[in-house]
């Protein structure tokens, strides 16, 4: 239990100008959760669902980062709790400034989780994130939704259910605005809240005309 968890950054680093997305799911409770790392990255808060007495789970995210060398830290500090777990992952290619579009979310008892659908996205190319927190191991299994391809998950174990946490992110590219939805299967009926942020891909860059020299007359 504690007040803060935290992963170490891998061999390779998180190079400067991409993003750092942190999906987080501890026991609910209430107060502030934060996110940041070891060179002062600034991070937003994005999606926030609480499943009352049961899980909660958040989206943060921060874009254009400060190059992030191995060895460093990325942070989640929140209410303490018995049991929490972070996945944290690393995108290129987000646009630099306002990236968030969409957000949605969901909570339920189930085994099969879903998010509300989002409001239609505002540009074509865009990056999903789904968080699917639950209240159980990380020994049960996950299947991502359709389109989806799994992240890494976290979790804790031992004793019963009620007393665990899993994080089960995952994530889609799209092509085309839509309403969209994170949802996935679970081996066993549980406790869960989903969250699901889209961000905005940056827009390519804008050819540079090559002047065309003037005739010389001869």
């Amino acid at each position: 239990s504690g007040p803060s968890l935290a992963v170490t950054v891998p061999a390779g680093g998180v190079a400067a100008g991409n993003s750092v997305i942190i999906t987080f799911a501890m026991d609910d409770a209430a107060g502030t959760v934060s996110c940041s790392d070891s060179v002062g990255n600034l991070y937003t808060v994005d999606v926030d669902i609480r499943n009352i007495s049961r899980v909660r789970t958040v989206i943060c995210a921060a874009h254009n980062v400060t190059a992030l060398p191995s060895g460093a830290t990325i942070s989640v500090t929140h209410p303490t709790v018995v049991a929490r777990a972070m996945s944290a992952s690393e995108f290129s290619g987000l646009a630099a400034t306002a990236t968030l579009d969409r957000t949605a979310t969901g909570t339920g008892s189930s085994a099969a989780p879903t998010t509300a659908a989002t409001a239609p996205t505002t540009q074509a190319d865009e990056l999903l994130i789904g968080a699917i927190g639950v209240e159980g191991p990380v020994g049960d299994t996950f299947t991502p939704g359709a389109g989806y391809t799994a992240l890494t998950r976290a979790g804790t174990t031992g004793g019963g259910a009620a007393t665990n946490i899993t994080i089960n992110p995952e994530f889609r590219i799209v092509a085309a605005t839509g309403t969209f939805v994170a949802d996935g299967t679970l081996s066993v009926v549980r406790q869960w809240a989903a969250a699901l942020a889209t961000y905005k891909a940056a827009p390519p860059p804008t050819p540079t005309p090559t002047p065309t020299p003037p005739p010389t007359a001869t």
